[in-house]
């Protein structure tokens, strides 16, 4: 459906489905209401079902409604999931045993036919709640000022205590002429808050734009994932731009016919320009060999059909003189990362190629024509074009002033396909899992006796680092599982690091990562409250690094970087409004600045430890076909462990606890041996894509330690609705 339209139709479900969901009046705040009947502890909205149908609906078939407000439970609101939405009307039901109170939040967000969150299609109005049946109309009008509300109740403020004339005053404040995508909700909370309000023009956000250059794009597509804005088709421009885009986080994508050629998330600030680069297929009548690699390596390509050209000799190379492949312009490939290239194509014949790579064995592609090769399998489009994964909720957006945090859907045990968090690692193994019992716990951790296996976020398997395939004589850096609690002040993560082989020393820091001074670990964490990136600095390599190893898909605005025994400076890195890290003091930060600490104890929290004794020498393919899994503990004496704990107070993190409970941070953490990454939870199978292959300084372990790793799966989350 055009994306126009879509935005045009959302509204309409919403002043006939939704304004039919959560019906059809709204209490006219020019007086003030009666005192609110605190004997009666809980009313209820009805839901009711309508004869109005929208004039297109296709997108949107589920809804989500999510009552809160203060001295709702985070986490326990009142909430209708999965409301079927047919035709134009929505289901009916009602939603019942919400507490009586003033200024209830009604959240209702739009879902597709996979009940995959629409981003960006949230709707918000305030309500007073009584005992009996209540209504509302919940439309784009009504939820600039429902997310004022939200975001003076994230902030602690008691939404209950504030009266109709304050409200009116907030009401005053919002522009209704503008849409609620262009209102600064968050100025107005914080103005309020301050008893500062403006007038409201103050508080009109002029809309963001984007520019792009076009090569044989005729006919693509350009959609965003914002409320705002419209499709862009194009025809023969060779640049050009779309205008009035909603300012935030939103997925540009890009497709030609119903091929998706470019899809990620771009932060887009008002007024200002962001710039997409080129589109189109720049590739059309070309012949290219990409190659990933951890470093530009050299090339020697031949034809063994067609006219059988010697293809880099044709280019007036020798053997001895042969190049080293090109970088990748970001007009080739979505994500150029960690990748080559030589352009074959002012000698091609198009007959079969095969090549050579820093002098060593002979690869034959059995391609003719441009290909993309990842060091163990062949691809004929560019591979770094993945999907999005599904969202599990909103984590709020910080370029979205609109959208301070999204309960997004409650969830539902029951439905398989809408699960209380995101999907788990696209890997066929039942050891893995990510979010399966829970999104962490509300507790105070005291000692290492404190945690339990209710709290973990992100399970993994023992002996799958990269040295378990090759160089299993080195320091164990495995990772087995990740687990999170949060209190008033701090977050708390702990994570099992096995050691499986009764002759290696427990206490030594030789043999026990956990006691490590020189290999790097991680905590990458996206807490919604920063510009998302992939982990790369402004310098053009990944922090403690010389290079590009690694590009965490998902997005994180916050990195800690550290040696597990904290030999050093550790540090906290924030990203810039490019979405960077940076090593400069404002984004850069010591953890003595904010108090975080670690611990670390002998011993294992999780009574089994289901691994495989023997990787050595599986490929990517051969593990992942594996099923013979076995619980270490009974299979192997000796088998023993760190449980290594980080505390980051809340603060370092710019949240506090109902943030976490209401709205909820993702995050994953990895090893490293100094380089890139070597296992990581949540786990990704490309963390093991070479780990046969030899490291270029020392043979007789893995090439892991130098490679690129796109880490494509999704975060754990911990808390949210």
């Amino acid at each position: 459906m055009n994306a126009d339209l879509k935005k045009i139709v959302f509204t309409l479900i919403v002043a006939t489905f939704v304004g039919a969901l959560v019906s059809c009046s709204f209490f006219d705040s020019a007086s003030e209401k009666p005192s609110l009947d605190e004997s009666k502890k809980y009313g209820s909205l009805i839901i009711n079902s309508s004869n109005a149908r929208a004039i297109a609906i296709a997108d949107v078939k589920y809804a989500s409604v999510v009552v809160s407000g203060t001295g709702i439970q985070a986490g326990s609101e009142p909430s209708a999931s999965n409301v079927s939405v047919t035709g134009g009307r929505g289901s009916s039901s009602p939603i019942t045993n919400i507490p009586v109170g003033k200024n209830r939040i009604v959240t209702v967000q739009a879902f597709d036919a996979s009940n995959t969150k629409i981003d960006g299609f949230y709707l918000r109005a305030v309500v007073d709640i009584e005992a009996g049946s209540n209504s509302v109309t919940v439309n784009w009008a009504t939820t600039a000022l429902g997310s004022v509300f939200a975001k003076l109740h994230e902030d602690g403020v008691n939404i209950s205590a504030i009266s109709n004339s304050d409200k009116n005053a907030i009401q005053a404040a919002i522009d209704s002429s503008k849409h609620a995508s262009l209102i600064n909700v968050q100025e107005i909370a914080s103005d309020y808050a301050n008893g500062s309000l403006q007038s409201s023009a103050q508080y009109v956000l002029s809309p963001a734009s984007l520019s792009f250059a076009a090569v044989n794009a005729s006919g693509y597509t350009i959609t965003f994932s914002d409320p705002l804005s419209v499709t862009k088709t194009l025809s023969t421009e060779t640049s050009g731009s779309v205008t009035n885009i909603a300012p935030g986080n939103w997925t540009v994508t890009v497709k030609d016919g119903s091929s998706i050629k470019f899809s990620q998330k771009l932060n887009f600030i008002s007024a200002q320009t962001t710039d997409l680069g080129t589109i189109g297929n720049p590739l059309v009548n070309k012949v290219i060999i990409f190659v990933k690699a951890s470093a530009a390596p050299t090339i020697w390509a031949w034809e063994t059909s067609g006219s059988e050209v010697e293809l880099t000799k044709a280019l007036d190379f020798s053997w001895d003189t042969q190049p080293s492949m090109e970088n990748v312009p970001s007009s080739y490939m979505n994500n150029p990362t960690g990748w080559y290239m030589h352009d074959i194509t002012t000698v091609s014949s198009n007959g079969n190629i095969k090549f050579i790579l820093n002098k060593g064995s002979e690869v034959n592609s059995n391609k003719t024509s441009t290909f993309w090769y990842d060091g163990s399998s062949f691809h004929d489009a560019d591979p770094t074009i993945i999907s999005s994964p599904s969202d599990p909720g909103d984590p709020g957006d910080p370029g979205d002033p609109n959208n301070p945090g999204d309960p997004g859907s409650p969830g539902d045990p029951g439905n398989p396909t809408n699960p209380p968090g995101p999907a788990g690692p696209p890997v066929d193994l039942e050891v893995y899992s990510t979010n399966a019992a829970g999104r962490g716990v509300n507790k105070t951790i005291t000692s290492f006796s404190d945690w339990d296996v209710s709290m973990i976020i992100a399970q993994g398997a023992a002996n799958d680092d990269p040295r378990a395939f090759r160089g299993y004589h080195e320091k164990a850096v495995d990772l087995y599982s990740l687990s999170a609690a949060y209190d008033d002040t701090n977050l708390y993560l702990m994570v099992e690091m096995p050691s499986i082989d009764d002759d290696r020393d427990i206490i030594s820091k030789d043999w026990q990562y956990a006691l490590d001074e020189n290999l790097g670990m991680g905590i990458g964490i996206n807490t919604g409250k920063g510009v998302i990136g992939t982990g790369e600095m402004d310098e053009g390599k990944t922090p403690w690094c010389d290079d590009i190893y690694y590009s965490i898909q998902e997005g994180i605005d916050t990195l800690l970087m550290f040696h597990p025994a904290e030999h050093g400076t550790p540090g906290l890195f924030r990203t810039k409004s490019s979405g960077l890290f940076s090593y400069d003091e404002e984004y850069c930060l010591k953890w003595t600045d904010f108090g975080i600490t670690t611990a670390r104890e002998i011993g294992l929290m999780s009574s089994t430890m289901y691994g495989r004794q023997d990787n050595y020498g599986l490929s990517e393919a051969e593990y992942l076909a594996k099923t013979d899994f076995e619980d270490l503990l009974k299979v192997k004496t000796g088998v023993t462990g760190y449980m290594y704990q980080i505390t980051i107070p809340l603060a370092a993190l710019d949240i506090n606890k109902s943030y976490i409970q209401t709205t909820g941070i993702s995050l994953m953490t990895f090893s490293t041996f100094g380089t890139s990454m070597m296992d990581a939870l949540p786990w990704c199978s490309s963390l093991i894509d070479c780990a046969t292959d030899a490291y270029s300084k020392d043979d007789s372990t893995s090439k892991e330690k130098e490679d690129f790793d796109l880490y494509n799966v999704p975060l754990a989350r911990v808390g949210g609705n």
